[in-house]
């Protein structure tokens, strides 16, 4: 398994909740988009998603498995430099300097403009600005547009998954079990673009194929009471942000009702 169990303490992290989103029942691993679940030989990351982040975790074995995966080059050599350098203090010192910078940045606005105006300009929005989320209204009809034509390719090309017997999934199943981690799920808010992609009848199909697997692995699924509209995306993918509390606060809820199920016997 190329995964560097070295960051695991079976001490310290046995009965640690691992919580996972499960978008419409299904994980949003890659090859979830690819219409099959991918093992190691599929893709690990892309250039959009901070695949340097990988490197910390990454033993020289996984770096030798990630290059023989089908994850685009670029994203490769991203991870292999961090990799290689990541004990640099002199590239640390960068990394923490560039840091500084952009909260340093992000809080000039707050500085140099009159209060009134500075909340005016918060109001554009009901969107976080958080992890690159695009806050521009003038902008909404396009993502929502690529997003609509995203749902629709989805449901097109629509193929039923393979087997996960032999997909990362199933690794990361085998890694909880082997120190002691409980893998727990929740179904992730989705606009109705991705909705309408991932309520056909094979994806109903896929759906009880990993439930039945989860559940085979003693991993549990949360069910919320909780619903949306399509007003509640603006952007047609990102949860409003008046509507995050909500969300969050039933999560909590249900995350804690499953806590008190699971712990019931223990003194």
């Amino acid at each position: 398994m190329p995964l560097s169990e070295s960051l695991v303490c079976s001490e310290k992290l046995e009965n640690t909740v691992i919580l996972l989103e499960l978008p419409d029942g299904l994980p949003p691993i890659y090859g979830t988009w690819a219409n099959t679940p991918d093992g190691w030989d599929g893709k690990w990351t892309e250039v959009d998603k901070n695949p340097q982040f990988l490197s910390a975790a990454m033993s020289r074995v996984d770096l030798q498995t990630l290059w023989q995966s089908d994850t685009n080059v670029e994203a490769k050599l991203i991870v292999s430099v961090r990799w290689v350098t990541q004990q640099s203090r002199l590239l640390s010192g960068k990394e923490y300097i560039r840091k500084k910078i952009n909260t340093e940045v992000q809080e000039i606005p707050a500085r140099i403009i009159p209060e009134k105006l500075v909340a005016k300009s918060k109001e554009t929005s009901d969107l976080v600005a958080e992890g690159g989320i695009v806050t521009d209204r003038r902008r909404f009809d396009q993502l929502n547009h690529l997003m609509e034509k995203s749902g629709k390719k989805m449901v097109q090309e629509q193929q039923p998954f393979s087997t996960w017997d032999h997909s990362v999934m199933i690794d990361f199943f085998h890694l909880a079990e082997k120190h002691g981690l409980k893998v727990v799920f929740y179904h992730m808010p989705q606009s109705p673009h991705f909705e309408a992609a991932f309520g056909t009848v094979v994806r109903e199909q896929d759906r009880i194929a990993f439930a039945q697997m989860s559940e085979s692995r003693n991993a549990s699924i949360l069910e919320l009471n909780w619903s949306s509209e399509p007003g509640d995306f603006p952007d047609g993918l990102h949860l409003s942000k008046s509507r995050r509390s909500a969300f969050t606060e039933e999560l909590a809820n249900q995350l804690n009702i499953w806590w008190q199920e699971e712990n019931q016997d223990t003194p």
